[in-house]
């Protein structure tokens, strides 16, 4: 007769390994200061594990809050070799979206963390940066800004002042400022306007000493 008691301690080795190898966690710390992003973990039965690597997908980067949620696997049952391969956070997760659609979204999109400041960034140093649809649709609540790294160029749009296009660092560093509200195109700039461009001046051009000006716009 088998001693199953004897097989089950044989095997003790092997099933704890296999229990090890998948687990869910929560985070308890992140530092982002390395060239991989390593967590604190708490597991389960109160374990707390220090310095796992998350690995994230390439082109993607995120820092999780502490209290969301870790998937975390062991290289053959290992607790020494550890990585995190998934985070979620379900406090945060938007909800009741349609099948197929994608979304990048923070901790500040919910409503009772309004004064958190959280950023989604697009970065890309050397190449353009392209979208591609048939309609592109930006909704601010308060300004839409594009500007260029030097800040001396850019478009700014928001509610209190309309749009307002600055280029060269503006009237007061020797370029030009246009803004539109009400109806009306304000032009302040320190050099003359070229009246062959996209805009025609129904006077004549402003001055060196700067000024205001009503455009018409060309038929």
């Amino acid at each position: 007769m088998i001693d199953l008691s004897v097989f089950a301690r044989m095997l003790e080795p092997l099933r704890r390994r296999v229990a090890l190898m998948v687990r869910r966690a929560v985070i308890s710390l992140v530092k982002d200061d390395n060239p991989v992003q390593v967590m604190q973990l708490k597991l389960f039965k109160n374990e707390c594990r220090d310095g796992i690597e998350r690995l994230q997908e390439y082109g993607f980067s995120s820092v999780p809050l502490p209290g969301g949620q870790a998937l975390s696997v062991s290289v053959d049952g290992e607790c020494g070799h550890e990585a995190v391969i998934a985070t979620d956070d379900r406090r945060y997760r938007p909800r009741k979206q349609n099948p197929g659609d994608v979304m990048l979204y923070t901790a500040s999109n919910r409503k009772d963390d309004a004064d958190t400041e959280n950023h989604v960034c697009l970065e890309n140093e050397s190449r353009k940066l392209r979208t591609r649809s048939k309609t592109v649709v930006v909704d601010a609540d308060e300004t839409l800004e594009f500007r260029t790294r030097d800040g001396k160029n850019f478009l700014r749009i928001g509610m209190d002042y309309g749009i307002r296009l600055t280029v060269g660092g503006g009237f007061d560093a020797g370029g030009a400022d246009i803004r539109m509200k009400d109806g009306k195109i304000w032009f302040y700039g320190a050099e003359e306007v070229n009246t062959r461009t996209a805009m025609k001046w129904s006077e004549e051009p402003p001055s060196s000493s700067g000024g205001t000006r009503e455009p018409t716009m060309p038929e």
